[in-house]
């Protein structure tokens, strides 16, 4: 697909895009299709002009009340069953994609599925995330949106990791050197339902206007 000739500026591109692209993709994808959706949202992007690139990461969300104990002084317990109960106690919760496990995995201990990785996409000085959504716990407090873009390429880049406030939740993105993900089938894909992802996309952003 050729590139747009829009004078849209790539924040106000951001802003047309946060309420589109997850609920697309949710049309033909999983609610984990971060893969896909560095794939597509490359293509979006440089459909207006954009250079984009993907940045593999490992992925951690700690609602409030566990961000408070992390901060406090005193070490979390060892045992798993007293861990378990401060955990109850507190409403505190935390949920990861972490390449050690390969799964997506609680702190809480109840391990998920998936790719043990998580997809970013860089454009200058944005991160965007198209799936954070897929962490949304609003039993446990964590309520995140269904795109994420921030301003923190640079930091990401240079120190491997960045911690963002986000509703109240700590997101914490690392860098990681698992790159499996070139080889999945959503990455490599060209045929159904890329084309069709994509179209939908931009044909609602331009509806956008």
């Amino acid at each position: 697909m050729t590139q747009d000739k829009s004078d849209l500026t790539l924040p106000e591109l951001l802003e047309r895009l946060a309420p589109v692209a997850y609920p697309t993709l949710r049309e033909f994808y999983r609610h984990d299709c971060c893969i896909a959706a560095a794939a597509i949202l490359i293509r979006v992007f440089e459909h207006y002009g954009f250079e984009a690139n993907a940045i593999p990461v490992t992925l951690q969300i700690y609602n409030a009340p566990m961000v408070k104990l992390l901060m406090n002084e005193a070490p979390l317990p060892e045992d798993p069953d007293r861990r378990a109960k401060l955990f109850e106690l507190t409403g505190a919760w935390g949920i990861g994609v972490v390449p050690a496990a390969s799964t997506l995995a609680t702190l809480n201990g109840v391990p998920g599925g998936g790719y043990g990785g998580h997809l970013l996409v860089r454009v200058k000085e944005f991160l965007i995330d198209a799936t954070l959504a897929q962490a949304t716990r609003p039993d446990k407090q964590i309520v995140l949106p269904q795109l994420l873009a921030t301003p923190h390429a640079f930091e990401l880049l240079n120190s491997n990791a960045v911690s963002l406030e986000v509703n109240g939740c700590a997101v914490v993105y690392r860098l990681s050197s698992d790159e499996t993900y070139l080889e999945a089938p959503d990455w490599k894909r060209r045929t159904f339902p890329v084309p069709e992802t994509l179209k939908r996309i931009l044909i609602r952003l331009e509806a956008s206007e």
